[in-house]
């Protein structure tokens, strides 16, 4: 049988108490104990405490450290229960600890995938150019279900996305400049795709969208490209040097023409 010998507050925490045991041993410091606990196992020097009370009281002591901790966790940004679960893991709590702080948090209403999902989806469409595709993969990793995330990116319409790479389509095209329109389409089409969305939603933004075009934007981006290629393959000559700059110029997005052009007006280089 273990008894408590003595009680004494804590010199730091406020509400903190220092409770000192002896097992038959002589005493010893047992453990630290917060006032809520020390109230409900109404604890006082001299009570005896079998091992079963003083497992009881461990294990609630550690609920509550998790407790914390979670809503600590919790404080900055919602979390899905995955991601609580593998943050509690990490202080190495045990996993009884653990799953009794996530039954508490969810009969609170503090845990609740759904509802996570929902806002996160909704977060990236207003914030961040995401598409379903990431934003599903992202939520995936975040240990969310399949059928919750399937519901959540229901509210993200085809039209809408349509309708927001529009708009992100007709401001990009101002960044790329010195850039042939066909680049333009695969660059813009790239950075779309690894954002997560369909081929089929990027198809219908980019014909919808409006494209810029005039000769003197194209033949300032051929100049550009083209003195670009020109000094980079400076050390070669003749054929050689033709092919490498034609190469060149082609993945950048001007027909054979163009470059025809551009190589016939610039021959003494």
């Amino acid at each position: 049988m273990t008894i408590i010998t003595r009680i004494t507050v804590h010199p730091k925490k406020k509400d903190w108490y220092y409770v000192y045991i002896d097992c038959g041993a002589g005493e010893e410091f047992g453990f630290t104990i917060d006032s809520d606990l020390f109230i409900r196992f109404r604890l006082q020097k001299g009570m005896e405490i079998d091992h079963t009370k003083l497992m009881e009281i461990v294990r609630e002591k550690e609920k509550k450290r998790a407790i914390g901790l979670a809503l600590s966790y919790l404080s900055y940004r919602m979390r899905s229960e995955h991601e609580l679960i593998e943050y509690l893991k990490r202080k190495e709590l045990d996993y009884s600890t653990i799953v009794g702080c996530i039954d508490t948090l969810k009969s609170y209403h503090y845990i609740n995938d759904e509802e996570f999902s929902n806002q996160y989806v909704q977060s990236k469409m207003n914030t961040q150019l995401k598409g379903p595709l990431l934003i599903k993969r992202e939520l995936e990793e975040k240990g969310v279900s399949s059928t919750i995330i399937s519901s959540s990116l229901s509210r993200m319409s085809f039209e809408s996305q349509v309708s927001r790479l529009i708009s992100y389509i007709e401001k990009k095209q101002e960044v790329l400049g010195n850039t042939s329109l066909k680049e333009k389409k695969q660059k813009i089409y790239q950075q779309l795709y690894r954002k997560g969305f369909s081929r089929d939603v990027i198809q219908t933004a980019f014909a919808q969208a409006k494209w810029e075009y005039s000769d003197q934007a194209e033949h300032s981006a051929l100049q550009y490209h083209g003195e670009k290629a020109l000094y980079k393959y400076r050390k070669y000559t003749g054929y050689e040097k033709k092919m490498r700059v034609k190469q060149y110029l082609v993945r950048k997005g001007f027909t054979f023409e163009q470059i025809d052009t551009f190589l016939q007006n610039n021959e003494d280089e």
